[in-house]
């Protein structure tokens, strides 16, 4: 596989407070620009391992009804078992079309162990976590990749995931799988208080 062209700061622009991407105009719509992209300097493109990245926004995001905060997650909880919510206008189904309305979908937390035993082998790393029914027909699908795997704790939500890859799209004993954000709280945490 071709490793794609990494995108520049300019050439990203992020909608919140959308639900339809087609008509996101009104109030509570806000567009930001992004001016640096902090990739995982040990991000490995033949295995996926370490895929996240970090947005730096020119501006303030103005929290209201349609914006609000996902916390990050404890570093020492363990969330599989519990239920959490992907949400992201990709395709409906594999090599579909995507949505123009802002989808969700709830599916249950496994941890890597038991994704690797199950489903994918060693390509399941300890910075993965996997979310998806055994008997398949949920899941995040193509075009919803950096989007959030949030879980409710303590009143909050929780950015426990970041959608990553996945055998095609809601097959059964191929649950989607995520960067697990746990893994890098204190990196994450590092460029907030320095950048």
């Amino acid at each position: 596989m071709r490793r794609p062209r990494e995108m520049r700061p300019d050439e990203i622009r992020l909608l919140l407070g959308a639900h339809n991407v087609s008509d996101a105009t009104g109030d509570g719509f806000w567009v930001a620009n992004v001016t640096a992209i902090y990739r995982h300097p040990r991000f490995n493109f033949a295995t996926i391992d370490n895929d996240i990245a970090l947005l730096k926004l020119q501006a303030d995001v103005p929290f209201g009804p349609r914006v609000s905060p996902a916390c990050l997650p404890d570093k020492e909880t363990a969330f599989w078992g519990r239920w959490g919510t992907v949400t992201g206008w990709g395709t409906t189904s594999y090599q579909g079309k995507a949505s123009p309305l802002l989808r969700e979908v709830r599916l249950p937390l496994i941890s890597s162990d038991a994704c690797r035993r199950t489903s994918y082998g060693s390509i399941i790393t300890r910075n993965m976590i996997c979310a998806g029914l055994a008997a398949g027909g949920r899941d995040s699908c193509q075009g919803d990749s950096g989007g959030p795997l949030v879980v409710r704790q303590e009143h909050r939500w929780r950015l426990v995931g970041v959608v990553s890859f996945g055998f095609k799209c809601a097959a059964a004993q191929y649950p989607g799988v995520y960067t697990r954000v746990q893994n890098y709280v204190d990196w994450i945490n590092w460029y907030i208080d320095n950048e």
